[in-house]
């Protein structure tokens, strides 16, 4: 055995005169590979480095390491022209950098990925097609791989609600993973009221915490998903909530950073039932607000000012809780921004700049919810694509995934129709019977009326 290798192996890393001649090195090797290690080519590559040093190693090898692929099979199988790379390389100067290899998997034929230097890996940007390579970067992991890059670097609060129409406040301190939920307003108990406790990673940015079960999850753009403790029942009321919201209406009263038409989905709760809400909305540039719903399905509709189901409003900012007291107005009057009746409030989240509006309703003892929006415009398969953090009015925690045509949501799967209804909302098939918005990383779902109506919402992570 050791004579035969001597012959076969390719184990001496001094390869100096390999160089010195113009010699030039591809080496690519699966991370699925079954029979032989990508450790024993990773070893070899830092061998390499150490005899002949880095410059050089530089300057003559590329070492390609491909997530999925196997010995000849894998989930991720790359169809990559490496003989020109190298012909480019010795005969015309052209070094190969980050390459785009076609997935030959009979399944997924035609995939893309980045072909990524060691050690770097391909990292999903968090919008678009997984699908293609476009969508993702080549990064090398600095310090704790496992830590989320979606935490606050210093004690934070995020401001927002819970689906009993309660306004929130949650702080988090990274140093210790300690979190405290104080409620703002609510008709069940006082303001003030505060539940504390500590966070315990399960990874991909999400949390075990006190509060009966609930996950707290970390988004791109400073949004946060988890629950509270409900206060009444048991369980846990989900929560959502955002380290920046929209406040410059109090001076200018200009509302036009955030005006435009939204879809809606969400609970109504009360006397003991939880029934799914979904509508569109338009929020003006003056704050005052409309809500539409189709009157033969009381759900999604195209928006229309001169709709039969309605609701209208205003909101006016209420500077010592940091949101918007939301004033219900006549439905058969015009816009207007005084008067009313208090039934609620609504918290402007901002994420990397865009709105997603959170509305709190408090209307009574027996009427009480929450909804998230997200705008009435097409919505194109593979921009909500990924994995998401999802938490339950039912008190549940969800994964949930979407890709392009497909969705996974609490071990179910469905199928995807964009645009329908109306335009920015999805609709899934009998496998998970329902639709779905998408605004900024934030998804919400709601189940097909009938169909065990609930809502779920989370982030994407």
């Amino acid at each position: 055995m050791t004579e035969v290798s001597n012959l076969t192996d390719a184990t001496n890393p001094n390869l100096a005169p390999f160089f010195a001649h113009g010699g030039r090195l591809i080496m690519v090797h699966g991370l699925a590979d079954e029979v032989i290690s990508p450790n024993s080519t990773i070893d070899y590559y830092r061998q390499l480095i150490a005899t002949v040093g880095q410059a050089s190693v530089d300057q003559n090898v590329r070492f390609y390491t491909v997530p999925g692929m196997g010995h000849g099979t894998g989930s991720f199988i790359p169809n990559w022209d490496s003989l020109a790379a190298l012909e480019g390389w010795v005969e015309a100067g052209l070094a190969p950098a980050t390459g785009v290899a076609v997935d030959a998997v009979a399944g997924t034929y035609g995939r893309t990925r980045p072909l990524c230097q060691f050690p770097s890996w391909p990292k999903y940007r968090g919008s678009g097609s997984l699908d293609a390579a476009v969508n993702y970067s080549c990064v090398t992991e600095v310090g704790d791989p496992l830590a989320c890059p979606n935490l606050p670097a210093s004690v934070t609060s995020y401001k927002g609600g819970n689906s009993f129409g309660e306004e929130l406040r949650v702080q988090i301190d990274p140093a210790t993973m300690a979190y405290t939920v104080t409620i703002d307003a609510s008709l069940q108990r006082a303001a003030g009221t505060q539940r504390t406790g500590s966070l315990v990673s399960e990874g991909s940015c999400s949390y075990a915490s006190a509060e009966s079960g609930a996950v707290f999850s970390f988004g791109a753009g400073g949004v946060l998903s988890g629950g509270v403790n409900a206060p009444s029942g048991g369980g846990f009321a989900p929560l959502l909530a955002f380290q920046n919201s929209f406040s410059a209406a109090p001076v200018s009263g200009d509302f036009k950073p955030v005006a435009n038409v939204f879809n809606a989905v969400g609970v109504q709760q009360g006397a003991g039932s939880a029934n799914a809400f979904a509508s569109s909305v338009r929020l003006r540039n003056a704050g005052t607000f409309q809500y539409c719903r189709d009157p033969v399905s009381g759900g999604f509709m195209v928006y229309d000012a001169n709709c039969t189901q309605t609701e209208k409003g205003y909101v006016a900012y209420n500077t010592a809780r940091a949101a918007f007291d939301l004033f219900t107005t006549s439905p058969a009057g015009g816009a207007v921004t005084t008067g009313g009746t208090l039934t609620g409030s609504m918290v402007i989240g901002l994420v990397n700049g865009a709105a997603v509006p959170l509305h709190l309703v408090r209307e009574s003892a027996t009427s009480f919810g929450m909804r998230v929006h997200g705008l009435q415009q097409s919505l194109a398969a593979g921009v909500a694509d990924g994995s998401y953090a999802l938490v339950s009015v039912k008190g549940e925690n969800h994964d949930a995934t979407v890709a392009g045509g497909g969705l996974g949501l609490g071990g179910a799967t469905a199928g995807l129709s964009y645009d329908t209804p109306v335009p920015g909302v999805a609709q899934a098939d009998a496998g998970r019977p329902g639709n779905f918005i998408f605004n900024s990383g934030v998804l919400g779902f709601v189940s097909s009326p009938g169909a065990n109506a609930a809502l779920e919402f989370g982030v994407r992570h």
